[in-house]
């Protein structure tokens, strides 16, 4: 299901460099996301570079293709 779903650009790495969280907005809402590095490995504060942001932007437009964005306020996915 194609939903329309619009990123912020607040990447954030946490301070074991384990996650990156972001948010989003859709239809009014804002939709928080945890992305827990499990195959990649986890970039450097110097490493969240455009490509990755735009990777972990795909990752999610991926999950809503087949998930419902209707009561979800945070998406927690592995990359």
């Amino acid at each position: 299901m194609n939903q329309s779903l619009i990123f912020n650009d607040d990447f954030k790495l946490s301070g074991d460099l384990s996650t990156i969280t972001f948010s989003g907005m859709a239809s009014g809402r804002q939709i928080n996301v945890v992305v827990t590095f499990v195959n990649q490995p986890s970039p450097t504060s110097h490493q969240v570079t455009q490509a990755l942001k735009l990777d972990l932007e795909a990752l999610v437009e991926d999950w809503t293709e087949d998930n419902d964005l209707d009561e979800i306020t945070e998406i927690q996915l592995r990359y």
